[in-house]
């Protein structure tokens, strides 16, 4: 609909539009079939419903990886027990005004109708404990290693010196 913040999912190199392009919904046009897209550099595209269909999704909320290197005013992660530290520096450093986490109702599921869970915790013991479920997430690593970080020592020193060799051969 007209107003609405999209995110162009995939490369379209005729009309000059990539993937990770965020752009406004100017104008809906139900009798040409077409929608008329503002990007953030000011370029003004009209597209056919059917290309919008296949290569557009909301921008409002968006995966931490898509949300790299976009800066908002305010940025809210719905934190889930796939957060890593990686991931929630990336999420948590998108805000220009504020950054907001919210841990999942998961770890606060199990109330029974007097305010307890299975295990007799009250609303704010279960607050403590998904926070501290939530601090867990972030504190884990998930980073990826490198393919030499696996290399015996010997192997990355030998590298270096064919490396060094061939540039003193080559300077």
């Amino acid at each position: 609909a007209a107003g609405d913040e999209v995110v162009i999912t995939r490369n379209d190199y005729r009309r000059q539009v990539f993937n990770g392009t965020r752009a406004r919904v100017m104008r809906v046009d139900l009798r040409s079939g077409q929608l008329t897209l503002a990007t953030r550099d000011g370029q003004e595209l009209a597209v056919p419903a059917a290309w919008a269909a296949d290569r557009l999704d909301h921008a409002y909320a968006m995966t931490c990886h898509r949300a790299q290197g976009i800066t908002v005013d305010v940025a809210l992660l719905y934190g889930t027990a796939a957060l890593s530290r990686e991931a929630a520096y990336v999420a948590m450093s998108r805000g220009r005004t504020a950054n907001f986490i919210y841990a999942t109702h998961e770890e606060l599921r199990g109330y029974d109708e007097c305010g307890l869970d299975e295990h007799g915790h009250d609303a704010d013991e279960m607050t403590m404990l998904a926070g501290q479920a939530l601090g867990d997430a972030i504190s884990r690593s998930r980073r990826q290693r490198l393919a030499q970080d696996y290399l015996p020592l010997r192997a990355v020193e030998t590298e270096e010196v064919g490396l060094g060799r061939a540039l003193r051969q080559a300077g």
